[in-house]
């Protein structure tokens, strides 16, 4: 399906290694990140189109089965780097996934995502188990948004040598609100919550429902 999903021909001269589906802007709609890096330094000496260090590549969910690439438009595509692992995860608490890339002979790096609030609302959703595991690893989600239905599942680990944040997160576009968050627990429990506010982080315990939050946005001076 790569190539009549528009990823073959922008993919063919990148050695992709961690790969996954995320909302970079929050449309409700998953998008695919590639961590890109090739195994031979030698492959620079030998073929003028590949290179060992590359950058990483972002592929926007056009919402008609096909991805474009707009590297280029987050400042992503001039990078050169001998990518491996990479993860997301909003560590800001501010809303949009920022991700993680672990890179071969060199540092890790962070890529901070800045403007996918601002670009639609969201929902992020924190499970907590009592009869079920700590974690509610395993728990399927429901989201319910003006007619936009998604679902996702708890899971630990993500893509290649990484594990991605176990908060789940929901981009709405300019939906200002769900209807509904049903939650079904491993315990074969069923949890819903009704009309919840967008742009908040959902802690929701088993068998209570929403509980405190502990998770607050960092502020611009921390960061």
């Amino acid at each position: 399906m790569s190539y009549p999903s528009g990823l073959g021909d922008p993919t063919i001269a990148y050695l992709g290694m961690a790969t996954f589906f995320m909302d970079y802007n929050n449309d409700g709609w998953k998008d695919i990140f590639i961590v890109n890096g090739h195994l031979y330094p030698e492959v620079d000496k030998l073929f003028g189109d590949e290179h060992y260090l590359q950058n990483p590549q972002l592929f926007e969910n056009q919402r008609n089965g096909k991805f474009l690439e707009v590297s280029g438009d987050v400042g992503i595509g001039a990078m050169a780097v001998g990518g491996r692992g990479g993860a997301y995860c909003d560590y800001d608490n501010d809303g949009d996934l920022d991700i993680a890339i672990t890179a071969i002979d060199s540092r890790p790096l962070l890529l901070r995502n800045d403007g996918g609030n601002r670009s639609g609302h969201w929902l992020q959703i924190k499970t907590v188990g009592t009869k079920s595991n700590r974690d509610g690893i395993g728990a399927e989600v429901k989201v319910v948004a003006g007619g936009l239905t998604q679902y996702d599942r708890v899971r630990t680990g993500g893509s290649w040598l990484s594990g991605n944040d176990m908060r789940l997160h929901f981009g709405l576009g300019n939906r200002r609100g769900a209807e509904l968050v049903e939650i079904n627990w491993p315990s074969g429990r069923v949890d819903q919550l009704t009309n919840v506010s967008a742009d908040q982080i959902l802690v929701v315990r088993e068998g209570e429902g929403q509980i405190a939050s502990p998770y607050k946005p960092f502020k611009s001076g921390h960061r």
